[in-house]
């Protein structure tokens, strides 16, 4: 008659050589180049806001090679990895939709029918303000 810990310990046996036969057939499938358990990139894009002014920005970081980017522009090409890499258009768009809300970009009603938008003219500070 088996006791209760004699069918844990066998129940932890069969686990354990059904994780090394699961990571034996993925070597497997990795040797034979029909599957990658690591992706070849780990790149992040996202977009932030400045703590200081609110100034939103997008933000790009690589862990493999350790690089950071950040850029206020809508578009940015980075190279890393031996590699290029592009702003995602859907990190662009967010940043500046984020950009005309914040009033940074202009967007008249004819750029928005067109999809496009421009830089808000800069303005010059007020040195009587001081």
């Amino acid at each position: 008659m088996m006791s209760s810990l004699d069918t844990q310990w066998d129940e932890i046996k069969a686990s354990i050589k059904l994780s090394e036969r699961q990571r034996s057939e993925l070597y497997a499938q990795e040797v034979q180049g029909t599957f990658s358990a690591i992706p070849s990139h780990f790149e992040k894009w996202s977009v932030h806001q400045w703590q200081y002014d609110g100034r939103p920005y997008a933000k790009f970081s690589c862990p493999n090679c350790k690089t950071i980017f950040t850029t206020g522009q809508l578009e940015l090409e980075v190279r890393h990895c031996g590699d290029v890499s592009r702003m995602p258009e859907e990190i662009s768009k967010r940043l500046e939709q984020l950009q005309i809300k914040l009033g940074i970009r202009i967007q008249t009603f004819v750029d928005g029918l067109l999809g496009k938008s421009r830089p808000a003219t800069a303005t010059t500070p007020n040195l009587n303000a001081f």
